[in-house]
């Protein structure tokens, strides 16, 4: 309820006061007045106690409502997490990515000497193979030669 309606029920509660102080003196109203004012006091009374239920049972309900949004709030902040526990995992993880980042770059490097060896390997039989070629040119260049030399020598004994 808010003030104004408090300062309007104070004021007919001091006019109903006024009118009861009457019916209690009749000598100033009449019999009739009395029971019309009683009637009138008994009605008004009535109404304001019907007006303070309702305002009772909207407050009530306005109440619960206002609970039960408390009580989700609760319930949903104890489902979350701590500032400690979020710090601990938190640390948890930086371990975990510190260690793995370590790993990593051990096999990295690991591969890395097992890749160089593989290309030494290959530069190393590239090398052979030129080697085995330029060999056989050299041979066959020789045996051309030779073959040119007998060639030639037997084309002036036969001339």
């Amino acid at each position: 309820m808010d003030l104004s309606q408090h300062d309007d029920l104070e004021g007919r509660i001091r006019k109903l006061e006024q009118a009861m102080a009457r019916i209690n003196n009749p000598g100033t109203i009449s019999t009739a007045e009395a029971v019309s004012l009683k009637e009138y006091f008994n009605s008004r009374l009535t109404s304001i106690e019907n007006a303070t239920s309702l305002a009772a049972a909207t407050m009530d309900k306005r109440l619960d409502g206002m609970n039960e949004f408390r009580d989700t709030l609760r319930d949903q902040a104890g489902r979350f997490t701590t500032r400690e526990e979020v710090s601990v995992q938190l640390a948890r993880v930086c371990d975990l990515a510190s260690a793995d980042r370590a790993s990593l770059r051990q096999e990295a490097a690991i591969e890395r000497k097992a890749l160089k060896d593989q290309i030494d390997e290959l530069q190393t039989f590239k090398d052979r193979l030129e080697g085995k070629a330029s060999t056989t040119s050299v041979a066959v260049s020789y045996l051309l030669g030779g073959a040119s030399l007998l060639i030639g020598i037997l084309g002036l004994l036969l001339r």
